[in-house]
Parts: structure tokens; sequence; C-alpha cells
């Protein structure tokens, strides 16, 4: 005989598992808010979930004053299966804490919550939780069960939640008004029968159960209490040839008044007391703010919850943010011009380039360690260099550097162009290059290892007919000290190319 069955189902599970909350007492806020500063100006703020918080895992839509039975007597066992893919966010951190479900009228003997873990199609696998709950049932309204002790969800299981019912007449199995949600809503197995979908009995609906996973304790991981694979611990069934079917009557239903209303849907994040983020996902336990100027902020989060309602704020946590400068400056005359040298600050990984200043005077930008500040007026000018970070903020100054400057135009004009030398030679921790130029035109000076490897760029700009010095302080493009050996200096013009060798020891 084909069955028929009514299951209630939560449509939003399409794709991934529809998820409310756990019912609550209270409005928790979220625990153990901790800030750290990364990257020099983002905060990295995690949490853990409000203790009370859970969240609901179903593939009903809400009871519709249907059920199922047989009209007489009849034993069996009703299921929703979650599968791997659909609880993989929660393994290791969560565990099936509660099972709610909902009961259509009085006509039963034996009612027994129960929860089997490592299943697949068609089979749920060991049974590892059942608890008799004829003593806890509110026959018509959703009613909620609390494991004795909670089941941890293991990576990679699928978890099949339901009941057994012993039922004495009518359509006690409580529906939604369907369509069953594929191969997850509406599992049967008859009493001594094999699991099988309702729709196999032309029923398209899904069960009213819904399974509530919490997080994990923090401080003891609950251990699963593991039993024995049974058939069924109802009382025995003699009529296995079952016209199971379905019935929308529901005399004896009342509207519920459904007390699990109150759910976690989220989180707000505050920074000095204003919302930043509104955080949709339950399983967040992380949020970095981004980009952020100099400054001291406070932090503190709430909890969403079904209803509109918002938690009290969580611990506040305080965090200065500090804008690094550019390290080591070094600025230098080099005849018309004067070289300016840098390292970039520890972190700073976010910085979009660096601004240079003379005499206060903004005279450039780089993404670059170095800029050379091109035919420089004779005179004593101060030179520093700030950071920008995130296109937008600005750091402090570097330290400053005073340079005594004599414009190259004063020099006479050498009578050819050549690479000179450098001095010292060998040389720790850095060496003076001299070269000269006949005419005005662009000039390359780059440092070359022994194995040809380029080093380091010197020079890479147009000059003035004149005498020019460059220093090398022993460091690669990177900022990164590089070690004793030969290494090669190139000079390159538009007509003039030479290559000098030099040492450094250390």
């Amino acid at each position: 005989m084909k069955m028929k069955n009514v299951v209630l189902v939560v449509l939003l599970l399409s794709v991934s598992l529809a998820l409310t909350a756990n019912p609550v007492e209270t409005n928790d806020p979220p625990e153990n808010v901790a800030a750290e500063v990364q990257n020099i100006n983002n905060v990295f703020l995690t949490w853990d979930p409000p203790a009370s918080a859970g969240q609901i895992i179903e593939y009903q839509n809400g009871y519709d004053n249907n059920g199922i039975g047989t009209g007489g007597v009849a034993s069996w066992y009703s299921a929703a299966r979650f599968t791997a893919d659909e609880l993989s966010a929660y393994y290791g951190d969560y565990q099936i804490s509660t099972v709610n479900y909902h009961i259509r009228d009085p006509q039963f003997t034996g009612l027994n919550v129960v929860v089997w873990e490592g299943g697949s199609f068609g089979n749920p696998g060991t049974e590892v939780y059942n608890a008799d709950v004829m003593d806890e049932v509110i026959v018509g309204e959703w009613s909620s069960h609390t494991l004795d002790t909670p089941i941890p969800l293991e990576d990679g299981n699928e978890y099949w939640i339901g009941y057994s019912i012993d039922a004495t007449g009518d359509h006690p199995a409580s529906t939604d008004a369907g369509p069953m949600e594929p191969e997850k809503g509406g599992w049967i197995a008859l009493a001594g029968g094999a699991w099988e979908l309702i729709t196999e009995y032309d029923l398209d609906y899904n069960w009213c159960i819904q399974g509530v996973v919490a997080p994990v304790s923090r401080e003891a991981n609950a251990q699963p209490v593991v039993l024995s694979s049974k058939t069924n611990t109802s009382t025995e069934v003699t009529n296995h040839n079952l016209d199971l079917n379905h019935s929308g009557n529901a005399s004896f239903a009342q509207p519920i008044q459904n007390t699990y209303n109150r759910s976690l849907v989220g989180y707000n994040v505050y920074r000095n007391g204003d919302v930043i983020e509104t955080i949709n996902d339950v399983t967040a336990e992380s949020y970095t703010d981004s980009g952020l100027n100099n400054g001291t902020y406070e932090y503190f989060l709430t909890a969403l919850y079904s209803g509109d309602e918002e938690s009290d704020p969580s611990n506040i946590e305080e965090v200065t943010v500090e804008l690094l400068p550019p390290s080591d400056f070094n600025a230098q005359s080099q005849n018309d011009n004067v070289m300016c040298t840098w390292q970039m600050p520890t972190g700073g990984t976010n910085i979009t380039l660096y601004k240079i200043y003379r005499n206060d005077e903004l005279q450039g930008e780089t993404t670059s360690v170095f800029f050379v500040d091109q035919n420089v007026p004779t005179g004593t000018h101060t030179y520093y260099a700030t950071a920008l970070y995130n296109d937008e903020y600005e750091s402090e100054p570097s330290d400053e550097i005073v340079v005594d400057h004599v414009d190259a135009h004063e020099n006479t004009v050498p009578a050819v162009t050549t690479l000179k030398g450098n001095h010292p030679n060998p040389f720790n921790p850095e060496t003076t290059i001299t070269f000269a130029l006949q005419n005005a035109g662009d000039v390359n000076m780059t440092v070359y290892n022994i194995k040809g490897e380029k080093v380091r760029t010197l020079v890479n700009g147009t000059y003035e007919a004149s005498e020019h010095t460059v220093v090398w302080n022993g460091k690669d493009d990177r900022g990164n000290d590089v070690g004793s050996g030969i290494y090669f200096y190139r000079m390159d013009t538009a007509d003039y190319t030479s290559t000098r060798k030099m040492i450094l020891l250390k």
C-alpha cells in the first residue's frame, strides 16, 4: 500500500541549510571580544558566540494543520536528514543540543526523540541518542527536548534527527504544507521496515522537526553518548501493511504560540559607539576593520536576534592605531640634485606611496624607497618623508635631514662624459660613486652582483651637464642589506656606457 504523510519544511534550504537560532531565555551578547592592530592600520576583532545562542537546522516552513498516520494503530520513525555539505560550517565547533518537534493530536502511547550519526541516502547510520519524551510533549504545540548529553558534530558525518512514535489512531505526526525538500525533509521507516521517502506514498511534505546546534563549551567539549543500534523501542506493531495517509482537518490542534521565536541572526560591530558593520552570518567569529587613521578606538559587539531584538553590548576593547613613518630616512647632496632614501616601516603593507618634502613643501611622490629631488637651488634645506596608507591617511614625518647644497650649475662643465669611480673601495657600509656629464641627458646607473643579477637602481633620471655623485648604502631595491662580495655598477647614457667594480667588506 502507498503511504501518505505531511512534513514541516523550510524552503530556504535550496542550496544551504536554513538557520535560525536556538530558543533562548535572554538575548545574550557575544563573549570574549578581543581587538588587535594588524598591518599598522587594520583592527582584527574576534569573539565567541553568545553562551545561549544556537542555530536551528530545519527543512519545514511552518506547521500547516496537517498530520500523518494510518487512522489506526501503527509505529514508525520520522526523520529529517542533514548532509555533510550542509553541516560543514559547524563541524568541530557546534553540537546538537536540542530537538524541537510538533505532534498534532494525542492518539499515541509512545514517543522517543532519536538522533543518528554517519548515515547516507536511505540509511541514517548509527543511533547515538534515544530518549523517551512522553512526559515532555505538548500536543498541538511545538515541544522541545534538551539532550542529556549534546552530540558534537564530527567532520564528514551527516546527521538524521527525528522521533519514533507509537500511534493509536488519527494522524499525529505533524507536517508543513510542502513541498518536501528533496531527499531531506520527509524520511520514514515503518516498524520493521526500511527507510524511504514519504513521496513514495504520494505525500509531498516535510516533518515538523528542528535540530538546534549550539557552540561547543569552551571549557570542555562534550562527548557523544553512542548507543547500540536499535530497531524500535516502541510498542510492537502487528500490522505491517499500512495505509499511511494524512489529515488536514486538525479538529484537535489549536493555533500554536511558537515559543521558539528568538533566533540569533547576526551581529552589530560598533566603533566609538557607532555601528560600522552588520554581519548577517551567525557562524562569524571575526571581523577586520580596515584602513584606519591615527587614533584610539573603542570596539564592542552586540548580538542580533529575530524580532528586531539586539543584545546588550559585549565587553569593550580599546586599541590605538599609529601610522608609522618611513624609517632610516637619509638625504645627500649630489651636484644639482638631492638623493633621498628610506626604509619601509615594519609591517607597512597598507602603504600606497611615499611623499617627500623639502622645507615643508611637497616635492614629489613615489612608490619606491628612494627619490631624486632635481635641480635643487643652492642653500640649506630640510628634508623628510611621510607614508600614505590606503590612499587616504598620511603618517607623521620621518626623521628630518638637513642638507647643505650647492647648485651644480655653478660648476665647470666636464670636457667628457665619464664614470670616474667610487670611494672608498673596498667599503662598508656605503660608498660614493662619481660621474661626469659633458651634456645634459638621461642617466641610468644600476648595481649588479657577481652573477649579473640586478641588485639596486641608483640613478634613473635626467641630469644637467656637470659632475655628480650618488651614494650606495649596501642595500637592494627592497631595502635589504646585501652580503659581502664583489659588485659591479654600470652607467648608461644615450651615447656612453661604462662598468666598474667595487667590493663590499663586512
